[in-house]
């Protein structure tokens, strides 16, 4: 019953996992020995992913991928400390007879299983030097036959089956004619002959003896059906930059055919930042003057027209990327006013645009002390005013909200 309902849980489960898995294309250029995507969007956080690689034919083209994800990492302003304690920042005879019949039997048949061998090795070459980068099932049925009718079959056990008997016999050959050859003279018929016979099996031998002629079958089989890309093994997208290092190792020929990286910005995830940079808030300590109304009392006046106060300051952002180089976000942050030199507290929502260096437009409420009036001073429908006695006009210091905007950016990321 448990083997039962584990099979049922996996036919069941089995669809949904192989449609999150999502494929990524991407196209080799054998001549330059590249690679390049065709769409450079970022990958979802989370999800998995495969690369689909064309110009490169799966049967002889083989891929290794290597995964590691990053964060980039920036350390914490230092007017933020104060505010975020505890946060320091973002692998054959039984004798030898010379009759005088020439060539012996032993050799010839050698020969013709030698022959047969080529076939494969020779039609195998050709293949693979046309469809190294770009697959041919039609072309690779066309050598498949030529091999059926040299070796009379179509079965390809039993080809597998005859060409470990060819290479056995072959070898088995010239080990008969290393053992015996001493026993040739100068007066046995056809020395010469023998000789010769001797020297082309050990060529041959030598031959079949480094080459895997089923693998070559192998490779022409699979060819019939091989696809037109190269699919990798899946992987998962993570963090901020999502790096793959793909190598293509060619079984044919034992080389490779290339080596390098693949970076992926990622997004729908949370991310941490920081950002400094120039701020705008109506909080601002405003001066007084006092102007004469009457012969008893002088208003009080605001000094000059500009409404507001700038700050220098740093901002940390918990952002939601929508895209890899787009996120939103709650943001707090302090700043500086150079020209009060007093601290402003800011609590609102930033817009960050970039990937390693980012940019940002910051608005939200701010908090800061301010000279106010005293609530001393007398006011009417005119404004506040001060008996024309009194010369000092009394403030005090109040904690108030206001608004603030701010254009922020990170230049110091680093991928860790």
């Amino acid at each position: 019953m448990g083997r039962i309902f584990t099979a049922l849980t996996i036919f069941l489960l089995l669809p949904i996992w192989l449609r999150s898995q999502q494929v990524i294309e991407v196209d080799f250029d054998p001549s330059t020995a590249s690679v390049s995507l065709r769409d450079s969007s970022g990958l979802k956080s989370g999800e998995r992913y495969q690369l689909k690689i064309y110009n490169v034919n799966p049967v002889y083209i083989h891929d290794q991928t290597w995964v590691r994800a990053y964060r980039y990492i920036s350390p914490i302003p230092e007017i933020l400390e104060p505010i975020l304690p505890g946060i320091p920042g973002t692998n054959i005879f039984d004798y030898f007879n010379v009759p005088r019949s020439g060539q012996r039997e032993f050799f010839l048949k050698s020969l013709r299983f030698f022959n047969e061998l080529e076939v494969i090795r020779s039609t195998s070459d050709e293949l693979y030097a046309s469809t190294r980068y770009y697959s041919n099932p039609i072309l690779a049925s066309q050598v498949l036959e030529n091999i059926f009718t040299t070796f009379d079959s179509t079965n390809l056990e039993y080809i597998a089956g005859q060409i470990a008997y060819y290479q056995d016999y072959i070898k088995a050959s010239e080990s008969i004619y290393a053992n015996n050859i001493d026993k040739v003279t100068l007066m046995t018929p056809d020395a010469d002959v023998v000789i010769n016979e001797k020297s082309r099996l050990s060529r041959i031998a030598a031959k079949v003896e480094n080459i895997n002629y089923i693998h070559l079958l192998e490779y022409i089989a699979q060819s019939t059906t091989a696809p037109e890309y190269l699919l990798t093994r899946a992987f998962t997208a993570d963090k901020d930059l999502t790096e793959v290092r793909l190598a293509l190792y060619d079984s044919y020929v034992r080389d490779t055919s290339y080596t390098g990286f693949l970076n992926f910005d990622t997004y729908h995830k949370w991310t941490f930042d920081f950002s400094t940079g120039l701020f705008f808030t109506n909080l601002y300590d405003i001066d007084y003057y006092l102007a004469p109304r009457n012969d008893e009392v002088n208003d009080i006046l605001e000094e000059g027209e500009f409404k507001g106060d700038f700050s220098v300051g740093a901002m940390a952002h918990l952002t939601f990327k929508i895209q890899p180089d787009f996120r939103l976000g709650p943001a707090v942050g302090v700043s500086l006013s150079p020209f009060d030199k007093k601290i402003r507290y800011l609590l609102g929502f930033g817009a960050l645009v970039g990937k390693e260096k980012i940019f940002g437009i910051n608005a939200g409420i701010s908090i800061g002390q301010i000279e106010v009036l005293s609530r001393s001073v007398g006011r009417d429908g005119f404004g506040p005013y001060l008996p024309l006695n009194e010369s000092r006009i009394p403030t005090y210091k109040k904690t108030i909200a206001g608004m603030f905007i701010g254009a922020t950016y990170n230049f110091t990321r680093q991928k860790k």
